[in-house]
Parts: structure tokens; C-alpha cells; sequence
């Protein structure tokens, strides 16, 4: 597998989504300050962001497909640019929460575009090899964007963390517009999005695996929607909130390199997934454990949820439109619909709780339900 400019690049750009999430949770306490909302509004602005990312997904890939993928890419880019310097300049808690939807909209060609590119430059092993690889990449993301923005907010306040998204935007913006390529096939399904649905929609495998991804992005998210609320209820700052991401990524790191050495030493999908999902069964008992007895101990179960996440979502994501290569950018699209979609009703519906312990075990206990399941799927 070769690596150069571009390939640092691609990794670049898919750890982007996520890296905006991390950076935004450390702020979650001060918005509700700053506007006078309740936890529960804040925290809306977490979740309806998977929302408008969902649908993002759908126009982006379709873009994909229709105009190329560097054209959607550079596209996304630029709106999402303006989206960042629309939310640091918002004085109204319903500006603000436009302005991200806005932005959730269009990061998501982060995802799919980048997916899609991926796609076409690799397979089969190479495919999931390059997953495993950017799993250890992203191991960086949750420490550094929760750390960063934790230091930001001490220094200056919120905003400056819109500041720091809008030049990172800038920056990936000039890279992809200098190095990245048109990689989409010379030959290209005409099938129309409603036929490649129905297809998708009859694959009780690929919606298995759409719950499985929202189900684990469930859990890595449900820590950055609760857990400053959790750190403030126990009277710790927002910087030692931005200092735990340093656990995450130690987690992360720990379950993407397990997962590289697995698939070197041959071990299948079924193995992987079994071992995440009891992994993430052992974190959601101690988180659970360690929030009734009000420890802060439980950033440490985090930990686990995220070598659980770290080890699932790779293989998942590689395994998942192996069949539906003829039109892989609508097919990734739907794809992500489905599981954003889940992902963003299951934290609107955990934020009625704001409980992290009892989140994270009823999404485990599902994870563990479904992982069975898929073993007779094939």
C-alpha cells in the first residue's frame, strides 16, 4: 500500500468530522452559560447535528457520483468554512444552532467524499488494511480536539474554538484544491437512488451493520454529549474535561492497533466484532458503577469504550458495501443516512436522561443483540 501526500491527506480529511465533534463538547457547559439554555438545549446542539449530517450524506454523495469527488469535496469545504465563521458570529442560541446544522450538513463530505475516494483507490485487504491504518491516525483526534479546545476556552472563550475550526477548514481547503485528484470511474451506474434503497433496504446484512455503526458511534458520542455535565456535576473544570481526552486516545490507539495486529495474524470479522462488543460491555458496567458513586474514575472506563469502538467500526466499515461497488458513492450515502439517522434519534433520546452509565449500557446490550444476529446473515 503506498503512502505519500495524498494519503496522509484522505486521513486527514476523514478524521475532520470527528475531530469537529471533540472540539465542541469541552464548550457544551459554556454555551449553556453564555445563552442561558438548559443542559438538555446544549446538548441539542450535539445531537441534531447527526441529523443535518445525515442528510448531508445523502446530498454529498450523490454530488459524489454526479460531479466528481474532488468538485463535492472542495464544495462541502467551502461551505462548511462559512458555517464555522456564521456560528462565531452568532448571538442567538437559535443562530448558533443554524449555523451547525448548516455545518453538519456539509463537514459530512468529509465522510462520504472521503469514503468514496478510498473506495476507488483500494480493495478487498488493501481496503480494510487502509481502514485499520487510519483507526491508528484517528487515535489522535478525540486528545487533541478536546485538549486543544479545552486550552482555547481557558485562554479566550468559546469562540475562539469556531476560530480554530474555520482555519483548519481553510487549510484542508488549500490541500485538496493543490494535491487531491479526480478518482471517480470513467463508468458509472445509472441506477436511480430509489432502486439502489430498495436494494439496500432488502440487505438484512447491510442494515445490520448500519445499526452496529450507529450503535458504537453511539457510544464514543454519548461521552462528549454527557460527560462535561458529569465532570461539572463532580465539580472538575472543562480543562481536566479536555485532559480525559488524552484517555480516549489511548484508548482508540490501543484498539485500532489490536485491530491491525488481528487482521495481520488472519482473525475474521465475526472474532473482531465479538471481542469490541464485550470490551464495550465491561466499559459500560464500570462507567456505570463509577457515575452512581460520583468518581471521576469512569474517564478511565471511557477508555475501553473507545478500544471497543476502535476495533469494530474499521471492519465494519470495510466489509460494508463490498456488493455495492457499481455505485459506491449513493450506496455510501444511504449508507450513512441510515446509521447518522439512528445515531442522532439515539442521542436526542439519551439527552432526555443525561445519564452516561445507563446510555451506554442499554446501547451495549443492543450491540451485543445484533452482533448474534449477524452471525446468521452470513
Amino acid at each position: 500500500m503506498l503512502w505519500n501526500r495524498t494519503s496522509l491527506l484522505l486521513c486527514m480529511l476523514l478524521m475532520m468530522p470527528q475531530w469537529v465533534e471533540t472540539m465542541y463538547s469541552p464548550i457544551l457547559t459554556e454555551i449553556a452559560v453564555y445563552y442561558q439554555v438548559s443542559a438538555e438545549q446544549s446538548s441539542l446542539t450535539l445531537s441534531l447535528y447527526f441529523v443535518a449530517f445525515a442528510f448531508g450524506v445523502v446530498f454529498w454523495g450523490y454530488c459524489c457520483d454526479r460531479f466528481g469527488r474532488r468538485t463535492s469535496l472542495l464544495n462541502g469545504l467551502c461551505v462548511y468554512l462559512l458555517a464555522t465563521l456564521w456560528a462565531y458570529f452568532s448571538n442567538e442560541f437559535n443562530q448558533l444552532l443554524a449555523a451547525r446544522l448548516l455545518a453538519a450538513f456539509s463537514i459530512a463530505v468529509a465522510s462520504i467524499g472521503t469514503q468514496t475516494i478510498i473506495r476507488d483507490r483500494f480493495s478487498g485487504k488493501a481496503l480494510a488494511q487502509f481502514f485499520a491504518v487510519i483507526g491508528v491516525l484517528m487515535a489522535l483526534s478525540p486528545g487533541l480536539g478536546m485538549f486543544v479546545a479545552a486550552q482555547l476556552t481557558e485562554l479566550y472563550d468559546y469562540r475562539a474554538v469556531f476560530s480554530c475550526l474555520s482555519l483548519v477548514a481553510a487549510i484542508l481547503l488549500f490541500w485538496s484544491a493543490v494535491d487531491l485528484k479526480e478518482s471517480r470511474p470513467a463508468v458509472q451506474s445509472t441506477v436511480a437512488f430509489t432502486s439502489i434503497l430498495a436494494r439496500m433496504l432488502r440487505d438484512r446484512r447491510l442494515l445490520n451493520t448500519a445499526l452496529l455503526i450507529a450503535l458504537f458511534n453511539l457510544n464514543l458520542f454519548a461521552y462528549y454529549q454527557f460527560a462535561p455535565f458529569h465532570f461539572q456535576q463532580m465539580q472538575l473544570s472543562v480543562q481536566q474535561f479536555g485532559q480525559s481526552g488524552i484517555l480516549l486516545s489511548l484508548g482508540i490507539a490501543a484498539g485500532a492497533c489490536l485491530n491491525h495486529y488481528l487482521l495481520a495474524k488472519g482473525r475474521s470479522e465475526r472474532f473482531l466484532l465479538y471481542l469490541a462488543s464485550f470490551i464495550s460491555l465491561v466499559a459500560a458496567l464500570l462507567t456505570l458503577i463509577f457515575i452512581q458513586i460520583k468518581h471521576p474514575w469512569f474517564a478511565f472506563a471511557a477508555l475501553l469504550t473507545l478500544m471497543g469502538y476502535a476495533i469494530a467500526i474499521p471492519n465494519l466499515l470495510a466489509s460494508a458495501l463490498t456488493d455495492y461497488k457499481d455505485c459506491a458513492g449513493r450506496a455510501g450515502a444511504l449508507l450513512g443516512l441510515l446509521y447518522y439517522s439512528l445515531l442522532g434519534l439515539g442521542l436526542v433520546l439519551a439527552g432526555w436522561g443525561q445519564h452516561l452509565g445507563w446510555t451506554l449500557l442499554l446501547s451495549t446490550f443492543l450491540i451485543l443483540t445484533f452482533s448474534l444476529k449477524r452471525r446468521r446473515l452470513g
